[in-house]
């Protein structure tokens, strides 16, 4: 399957199904233009920042789960996962690092 930029809607019929059990295996059948993947944005972050990507079907996507930082239940934390947990909440008060994958603006 070949694909390109274009600015028009695109037909194409794959080949076949393409599985596999790990996501970086399938990153790389996208990033080789071998069809449409669904992984998590995380994954596919500095591709679609640097246009290696595009998004597909943006329209359709489900609303990203949230991160939960999952511990032992104490009554007291540790110092350490206390600034932990307090370091991620204010880094990503914004939303999750990757969570801003825009592409990059064309002309």
């Amino acid at each position: 399957m070949t694909t390109q930029k274009v600015a028009s809607p695109t037909a194409a019929t794959p080949a076949g199904p393409l599985r596999m059990g790990n996501t970086e295996a399938l990153r790389d059948a996208a990033l080789a233009g071998d069809g449409i993947v669904q992984v998590g944005a995380y994954l596919v972050a500095d591709d679609l920042r640097a246009g290696r990507l595009v998004p597909v079907l943006e329209a359709w996507a489900l609303p990203g789960a949230p991160v939960c930082a999952v511990y032992p239940h104490r009554r007291h934390l540790t110092p350490k996962v206390r600034v932990l947990i307090d370091d991620i909440a204010a880094r990503w008060s914004a939303g999750a690092p990757w969570g801003h994958c825009a592409q990059p603006p064309r002309g």
